[in-house]
């Protein structure tokens, strides 16, 4: 109940109260619990409500300094973003001339980049890598930075598979990249671990896979390769068929030309014989009663005295035969004219200059062909252990112990070349080059082009 009274006339109604023994017939037992003043209740009230709007106002004083340039810059940064490749990916500004970069999730991951400072990242939205995000991974170094849920293990899967990543970096459980801080986005940055670490350290299946795949790019390489050795023997077959087909003409051109000359030689003999005959006066033989009354010097007839005697002018033009029967031989010393086509040949297959250890590795590929197998030397040129092609590359991990260098009957493809940049080995030699992007420096290729 409240009183108008001053403190001390209401403490002594209070006390008055307590006095009270009966109300009506019943019996009572008034007791006072408290007194209280309404002002000071209200004075509280006051202060109360004097410190929450002072707390306001305070924080309206900080925005027009330290959070206005803030504010600022933010908006600078998130003006920043572009897009980049033919699939307009999100992305910052430095993606472009970077040497690295920074493959996040969505447009809001890169947003968040950018506040952070980080002008490198890129985006992929979805599961579903875009061709430009995976061109980006083999020319330059980098990073996946995704969530630290599900859906971020989903997209790193899609990545080891489709793309080359050189760095994993992830969020910290059930949060994601866009609501990291900027000590948060550092931080999970410099603790970022190797690919090949990260996908041992969770067991992911995807090396299976890539070596299956390996090994279908190798079953599609030896196909190609054996067309490529048929297309060689139809090539060789053709210059063997085209040889034979110019000695078949040679041998035609020489025909021709003797039986060019024969015939010249059968007419020269007829008109020879034609012209003795026109030149040899007719001989009549008479019974030798009437040969005196033949005149020798006025008549054409000639009187034989002897029937052996016309053969002997048969025989004199006998000598001028022989000479115009050797004018058609002298076509025959330019023979090695015509044999110009045969020596062209000779000179597109000339042998290579081979060092020993080239040729010692030639014949060693020459008794691999067909086999799929490799062979895997020490520094020494010693054949340590002879193994399958497809089984190479587990081989070499496991034990590279004093290995200098590898020979076997397949394509040298880069996932070979990095384990052996990796063990140390310094030569490979193959059948042919596969797809190689990056050439390591240490290593020294050879195929059958350089040693055949």
């Amino acid at each position: 109940m409240s009183s108008s009274l001053d403190q001390v006339e209401t403490v002594i109604l209070a006390s008055a109260l307590e006095t009270v023994d009966r109300v009506g017939p019943c019996k009572a037992s008034i007791h006072v619990l408290g007194i209280e003043d309404v002002r000071v209740t209200k004075r509280e009230k006051v202060v109360e409500r004097a410190k929450e709007l002072l707390n306001e106002l305070i924080k309206q004083s900080k925005g027009t300094s330290v959070d206005l340039t803030a504010s600022v810059r933010q908006s600078v940064q998130v003006e920043e973003i572009t897009t980049y490749g033919k699939d307009r990916c999100p992305a910052g500004p430095n993606v472009k001339d970077s040497e690295a970069i920074i493959i996040v999730e969505g447009r809001s991951d890169v947003l968040n980049l950018l506040k952070a400072g980080i002008k490198n990242a890129i985006a992929v939205e979805g599961t579903n890598i875009p061709k430009t995000v995976q061109e980006l991974s083999r020319e330059r170094v980098a990073t996946a930075f995704v969530d630290g849920d599900r859906g971020g293990e989903l997209i790193l899967r899609e990545l080891f598979q489709v793309a080359e990543v050189d760095f994993v970096a992830r969020a910290p459980r059930a949060h994601e990249v866009e609501e990291l801080t900027a000590k948060q986005i550092i931080k999970c940055l410099r603790n970022k671990v190797p690919g090949d670490q990260y996908m041992e350290m969770n067991g992911l299946v995807t090396e299976q896979r890539s070596l299956e795949e390996i090994e279908e790019d190798e079953d599609r390489e030896e196909r190609h390769e054996r067309r490529e050795r048929r297309k060689d023997r139809d090539e060789d077959r053709e210059e063997r068929h085209e040889r034979r087909r110019d000695r078949e003409e040679r041998r035609e051109r020489e025909s021709k030309k003797d039986r060019f000359n024969n015939d010249a030689i059968d007419k020269y003999r007829k008109k020879r014989d034609e012209d003795v005959q026109k030149e040899t006066p007719e001989v009549i033989e008479m019974p030798p009663a009437e040969r005196s009354l033949a005149v020798k010097s006025e008549t054409h007839l000639m009187v034989r005295d002897t029937p052996a005697e016309p053969a002997a002018p048969a025989e004199e033009p006998s000598e001028p035969v022989e000479a115009p029967a050797e004018e058609p031989e002298k076509p025959k010393e330019e023979k090695p004219k015509r044999e110009s086509k045969p020596r062209t040949r000779s000179k597109r297959t000339s042998d290579k200059v081979l060092t020993p250890e080239q040729e010692m590795y030639r014949d060693m590929l020459l008794d691999l062909s067909t086999t799929h197998n490799a062979k895997v030397l020490n520094k020494d040129n010693e054949v340590i252990r002879e193994v399958a092609v497809k089984s190479l590359v587990n081989s070499l991990k496991e034990d590279s112990e004093n290995v200098a260098s590898i020979v076997f009957d397949g394509v040298i493809s880069q996932r070979i070349l990095d384990v052996s940049a990796d063990k140390g080995i310094a030569i490979v030699v193959g059948t042919r080059k596969g797809n190689i992007t990056k050439m390591p420096a240490d290593i020294t290729i050879w195929t059958k082009e350089d040693l055949y």
